[in-house]
């Protein structure tokens, strides 16, 4: 027979124990434990845009860009907010990977915005 267990459990600790029985053909029972001690680490916290600027404008249109300072690992969405107001009306995502097991500085990424009136100020934001 065997038996796991959790004997100690904290935020992002666990000690495992692990014990086993086995009857012999003598008839005599083996036991043995063993224990393991866990740890488990959440994703990296999202990193902020750096250098958020207008690159290009047209009469119904924006580029907006930023640069991602920092980026290991873990998918980031970055969302881009915008609108006439500072409420910010609109808001586009997008779900970016770094691919793998690599890290990137100071990337840089940008999308436009569509659909805009002429002469009108706009509010942008992009957080991540």
């Amino acid at each position: 027979s065997s038996e796991l267990s959790v004997t100690t459990s904290v935020a992002g600790e666990h000690i495992i124990l692990c014990n086993v029985s086995v009857e012999l053909p003598d008839g005599s029972i083996k036991t043995n434990s063993a224990q393991v001690s866990v740890s488990v680490q959440g994703p990296v916290p999202p990193i902020e845009p750096v250098d958020v600027r207008t690159i290009v404008k047209a009469s119904r249109t924006a580029l907006v860009g930023w640069t991602m300072p920092l980026f290991t690992y873990t998918p980031e969405t970055y969302i881009v907010e915008f609108g006439e107001q500072s409420g910010f009306l609109r808001r586009k995502t997008s779900l970016l990977y770094s691919g793998g097991d690599i890290t990137l500085v100071n990337r840089k990424y940008a999308t436009t915005l569509q659909d805009l009136k002429p002469y009108t100020t706009y509010h942008c934001r992009v957080e991540s």
